[in-house]
């Protein structure tokens, strides 16, 4: 499988469950990696937080193209063409499934527990 989480409101929000998501399924073989609306300039710091704070190295790491500006559409768009099963998703999470259509079992819904500044172990 191919499992992405989006970092504000989602893998933030949730850290000792995505942690042990991200083990768990590395482990048994699977790829998981970080599918964020963040800039690309933001990459390096993301990556330096997510060691800093227990995670595995994530398989793979995609932020939105500058320019872009429908984030649902954009997201899709990387889900539809590297063929990811699972996606993690808080805001955009329905406008995302009605776009999938019949695909719109791929994008999983989860509910932030604050704003997207903020952070939760």
């Amino acid at each position: 499988m191919k499992i992405s989480i989006d970092l504000d409101g989602c893998l933030w929000h949730h850290q000792a469950f995505f942690r042990d998501l991200m083990r768990g399924m590395q482990a048994a073989g699977h790829q998981v990696g970080i599918l964020t609306s963040h800039k690309t300039i933001h990459m390096m710091a993301d990556l330096a937080l997510l060691e800093k704070r227990g995670f595995p190295q994530p398989d793979f790491y995609y932020d939105r193209v500058n320019g872009v500006t429908d984030y649902a559409a954009f997201k899709v768009n990387i889900i539809l063409s590297l063929d990811i099963d699972l996606h993690f998703e808080d805001y955009l999470a329905e406008q995302m499934r009605a776009l999938l259509l019949k695909d719109a079992y791929r994008v999983v819904s989860m509910v932030p527990r604050g704003t997207e500044e903020q952070h939760f172990e």
